[in-house]
């Protein structure tokens, strides 16, 4: 038992160290950018819109759930949310993408509301799709 675990260590080692960088295709298969690159063009699209990146909390959304809950809240409010659901939409149809917060840091425990963004990023090639930014 010992010696398959140690086997398929090496051959998950060994198929790592082949696999080429991230976000390029490999034998036809596309490679999603790492969490860390990711969060490189995030970074430097919230510094675009005057935000200091180190003074706010920075969370990337698992599985896009807030994301997803985001887009149902616009998707059932009134038509200018509708819209803006339908923008977002479209933009996102089709790709692969990792959504990321930014907030300002919470003071004695307690959040605050605005003054904060939203990125989201094609997680296979960088591109950034959305950005909001907090009022």
């Amino acid at each position: 038992m010992r010696i398959r675990q140690v086997s398929l260590t090496i051959g998950v080692v060994a198929f790592l160290s082949v696999m080429p960088a991230s976000g390029v295709e490999a034998d036809g298969v596309s490679v999603l950018k790492s969490p860390r690159t990711i969060l490189r063009i995030a970074n430097k699209e919230v510094n675009k819109l005057g935000l200091n990146y180190h003074e706010l909390d920075v969370q990337v959304d698992d599985q896009n759930r807030k994301w997803r809950q985001v887009m149902s809240i616009l998707k059932e409010s009134d038509s200018v949310a509708q819209k803006t659901f339908r923008e977002y939409e479209a933009k996102l149809q089709g790709r692969t993408y990792q959504a990321v917060y930014y907030r300002p840091k919470s003071v004695d425990g307690y959040g605050t509301k605005g003054g904060g963004a939203t990125v989201l990023i094609d997680a296979q090639t960088g591109e950034v799709l959305i950005v909001i930014r907090g009022e």
